[in-house]
């Protein structure tokens, strides 16, 4: 019987990111800015991941045809931004905004106490949690993570309990000269002793073509996120009013006027 696979459709399979190009009218970037209508890119509606609390296993990624459980991310690492977020009574929950925050983890608003410099903060200083051992000023870490046939990454939010194992996967990762935005990773959940804690493991290296698209797919996000550029060869319709909702953004999101990729 003759072989009849599709030998395209297997290059596309081992070699996703070969397919993210920038220009045309059918490339990811160039959906994007077409369903904006020239409207600049809000980071604060992408997708946000969260670690399960408890003891859950799975990732929970909601999405347009619903919720999507999955045992691991896979992705490439198109960006991260680190935050910081204290409330000085314990959270209730309820989407209630927190004493004092960080987009950027360098500059607090509206401070504590008139500091508003966190490396300077009394509350991110070692011991000043109520459990007595970290800090009182949780600090999170934002990863854009890009997956497999998608658009728009999303953004994991690495919480307190599990930066110690991205710092020694990025430590790792320099030490065999990769770069995080070459190389496909995977993040995982495993027991971090009563709680579930981020686990990394690299998937493989990016080839050159995998490699150089995305260097392209960074930058054009950045543009679109910006509002100053929209990917070449893309006609927008500039009449169309973007629609968002009518709610402010949730606490540890990205304000629209402190946007990484400057």
């Amino acid at each position: 019987m003759p072989d009849t696979t599709d030998s395209s459709l297997t290059v596309r399979n081992e070699r996703p990111y070969a397919l993210i190009t920038t220009t045309g009218p059918d490339s990811p970037l160039a959906v994007v800015a077409v369903n904006l209508g020239g409207s600049p890119l809000r980071i604060d509606k992408l997708t946000r991941v969260t670690i399960p609390g408890g003891e859950g296993r799975q990732w929970v990624i909601k999405g347009l045809r619903g919720e999507e459980r999955i045992d691991e991310i896979v992705g490439v690492i198109v960006h991260s931004q680190t935050s910081r977020t204290y409330y000085a009574e314990a959270y209730s929950g309820g989407g209630s905004p927190p004493d004092c925050s960080s987009n950027d983890g360098i500059t607090g608003l509206p401070g504590v106490a008139g500091v508003t410099a966190c490396a300077l903060c009394p509350m991110n200083q070692w011991e000043t949690a109520s459990s007595g051992r970290g800090k009182a000023c949780a600090e999170y870490q934002q990863l854009y993570v890009l997956q497999h046939q998608k658009s728009l990454p999303i953004v994991v939010r690495i919480s307190p309990g599990s930066l110690s194992a991205l710092d020694d996967f990025m430590q790792q990762l320099s030490s065999e000269m990769l770069r995080r935005d070459r190389v496909e990773i995977a993040i995982g959940l495993e027991d971090g002793g009563g709680y579930s804690r981020a686990s990394f493991r690299l998937v493989r290296e990016l080839d050159a073509d995998e490699a150089s698209n995305m260097q392209h797919y960074i930058e054009r996000f950045g543009a679109l996120v910006r509002g100053t550029a929209a990917p070449p060869d893309i006609v927008v319709d500039q009449g169309v009013e973007p629609a968002y909702a009518d709610d402010e953004p949730p606490p540890h999101t990205i304000a629209p006027d402190d946007l990484p990729f400057e």
